[in-house]
């Protein structure tokens, strides 16, 4: 949407994610492989290992619910069409990459053998004053390394919506703690 809508994002924040550098004749024989449900079933809770290098509770959490995901017939047919998906054109976007105008900003695990830190600076190359942020991570930041994150999200939201204002609908929002405590 930040491509073919722009007026519509008022920012952006892309985590972790390929289609900004050259496939790789291996990454897409993987996603070839990934495509198939009865693969994805098979060999995710190893591949998910690799990926995400747990470290965390959330990073466990994430990829147990991942996982999970695979046991089902829906999950591992909507994880496979995901793979499927990055075998598409449509999923190369080196070249409309500079179309991107909101401002942007990339979160890029450190140690992500997948989608590595390679990709993130060449996003970063690619979309016009965007920012790199590294956190130490694999694949999944957000569970891993979450401060460098947040820091970054949470002017990038504030210097968005400044203008307009909060939605009438959404005048706070109160998260509990972890006593479950507001």
């Amino acid at each position: 949407m930040a491509i073919t809508r722009p007026d519509l994002v008022k920012a952006l924040m892309i985590i972790d994610s390929s289609g900004f550098e050259r496939p790789r004749l291996a990454g897409r024989a993987f996603c070839s492989l990934m495509s198939s449900h009865r693969f994805v079933r098979v060999i995710y809770p190893l591949f998910s290992k690799a990926c995400m290098r747990a470290k965390t509770d959330a990073d466990r959490r994430a990829r147990a619910s991942a996982i999970a995901m695979t046991r089902t017939p829906p999950g591992a047919r909507a994880l496979s069409a995901m793979w499927r998906s990055f075998k598409l054109p449509a999923h190369d976007l080196r070249s409309q990459a500079s179309l991107i105008t909101a401002p942007t900003v990339l979160v890029w695990g450190r140690r992500d053998p997948v989608v590595t830190l390679k990709c993130g600076q060449a996003a970063n190359e690619l979309i016009a004053g965007s920012s790199l942020v590294i956190a130490n991570s694999a694949h999944a930041p957000q569970t891993t390394d979450p401060t460098p994150l947040a820091a970054e999200l949470i002017p990038l939201a504030e210097s968005a919506f400044a203008s307009t204002g909060p939605s009438p609908a959404a005048k706070s929002v109160l998260l509990p703690g972890k006593d479950g405590q507001p």
